[in-house]
């Protein structure tokens, strides 16, 4: 990360020796889009934050200000004769901070700083329109007021296109209310994301969360397919799909799509243990004892990938190699009557009975209609029996 700065200072001089031409016009465009009238998304999409704002739609954008701002800037040199000491060096600051910005990429957050030092100026421009009409003088307010106008015409005027992207807007929204837990107004942002534009992938992923979330799997589905055009490359997406398809028993399907998901993110734990339950089911359990092995490597904490680890070794008769991982599962903070039920099923088939039996009961107090356990203490030889 340290390289990074260093890497892109290279390129950016690389392109400025090796193409000037467009370098220059690229940085003219970026100096218009500063000063002009876009509002240039960045992280948030600020353009449609305003637009649909009850009260932040009827405030003075940043082309109002900067057109009075150079109103003022002009009536200091043609009325005022010339700047002093404290407004030459609030110029200073302001070209200075234009300058300091103009070699990134633009957006809108980058002219946030510079606005509070154009206020002054701006209110320059407002003194002198208000002294004209104080002192009746209509030629002067009339020469004033269509200089503004005409800077500020000027300043609106779109010389190069930029639209900002309403569905990202609303899909940004639905990260907010699914953050807050509020997934019905959630869902609604992503489908009106994707209404806006059918290809915005990350908001069908995301109305597939909520979907499956719900239960809805068959709803998911059809969003997560919907994605798939257009995030082909995505781990999370694949690994979603994978999970569906493994509900559907659909295992061929699922076990692509989980390999999907990690040829891209290789050290993704959730689709190593996915991947080994669908092996558990089709009894490939070599296989579902690797999966789960990657698994527990990146997660060491997850206790169901080391009880899914431990019930891959003893379906593989290794068995005594399953109760190591079963132990590790009961380490969990929480009861987990599955790894106890797993650990008298081991202990039972290496004649431990004693040990089993206080698996099984474990398990029964956490889980009473567990009909495995149940059935698991009748084969049990009874205590006075036990060796």
């Amino acid at each position: 990360m340290e390289r990074l700065p260093h890497i892109f200072y290279k390129k950016a001089m690389r392109f400025w020796l090796e193409d000037p031409f467009h370098a220059l016009a690229l940085t003219l465009k970026k100096s218009w889009y500063f000063w002009g009238p876009h509002i240039i998304s960045d992280s948030k999409v600020v353009h449609f934050e305003k637009e649909y704002s009850p009260v932040l739609r009827f405030l003075p954008g940043f082309t109002i200000i900067a057109a009075l701002a150079l109103s003022g800037l002009f009536f200091l040199f043609t009325v005022q004769r010339g700047l002093n000491q404290k407004t030459s060096l609030l110029l200073i600051f302001i070209l200075s901070y234009f300058l300091s910005v103009l070699p990134f990429f633009m957006s809108e957050r980058y002219r946030f700083p510079i606005v509070p030092f154009l206020l002054p100026l701006s209110a320059l421009a407002l003194i002198h329109l208000e002294t004209a009409l104080r002192e009746k003088s209509g030629k002067h307010f009339i020469g004033k007021s269509f200089l503004i106008l005409l800077l500020l015409i000027l300043l609106s005027t779109e010389l190069f296109p930029y639209k900002a992207n309403e569905s990202t807007w609303y899909l940004h929204r639905g990260f907010a209310f699914a953050g807050k837990q509020q997934t019905t107004e959630a869902l609604a942002c992503f489908e009106k994301a994707l209404t806006v534009n059918p290809a915005n992938g990350e908001a069908g992923l995301q109305a597939g969360y909520i979907h499956a979330a719900r239960g809805d799997h068959d709803q998911a589905l059809q969003f997560y397919l919907s994605a798939l055009g257009s995030m082909p490359g995505n781990p999370y997406l694949m690994n979603n799909l994978g999970y569906e398809f493994y509900l559907k028993k659909d295992y061929p399907a699922a076990i692509r799509y989980y390999e999907q998901a990690l040829a891209r993110r290789q050290r993704y734990a959730l689709a190593w243990h996915n991947l080994g339950n669908v092996f558990l089911e089709t009894e490939e359990y070599e296989q579902a004892r690797d999966a789960f092995q990657h698994a527990c490597e990146l997660d060491p904490e997850n206790a169901d990938s080391a009880n899914n680890l431990g019930a891959a070794l003893l379906r593989n008769n290794e068995v005594q190699a399953s109760l190591e991982w079963f132990y590790r599962a009961l380490e969990s903070p929480s009861p987990y009557p599955r790894a106890h039920l797993n650990l008298g099923r081991a202990l039972e088939t290496l004649d431990r009975y004693t040990e089993a039996r206080e698996h099984y009961e474990s398990c029964l107090e956490y889980w009473p209609d567990n009909q495995a356990a149940v059935e698991g203490l009748m084969r049990l030889p009874s205590p006075a029996e036990a060796p």
